[in-house]
């Protein structure tokens, strides 16, 4: 994963390599999203993986909710 390929620039005071966890934070959920409204995820599954991914990109603050 690029962030140059994607035309992608970090920018405010996080340098590139959180930058770049955050962004594959993000596409996680964006796809386990896209799998809740598919509905092939239950509602406590998304929840469930949401959770741990959110620990394990030390993520503290729900801003999909």
């Amino acid at each position: 994963f690029s962030m140059e390929q994607n035309n992608m620039k970090c920018t405010g005071n996080i340098g590139a390599k959180q930058c770049g966890r955050l962004m594959r934070y993000s596409m996680q959920l964006i796809m386990l999203q896209k799998l809740l409204r598919y509905k092939l995820l239950s509602e406590s599954e998304y929840i469930a993986v949401k959770e741990r991914l959110m620990k394990d990109y030390g993520i503290v603050s729900d801003f999909t909710a």
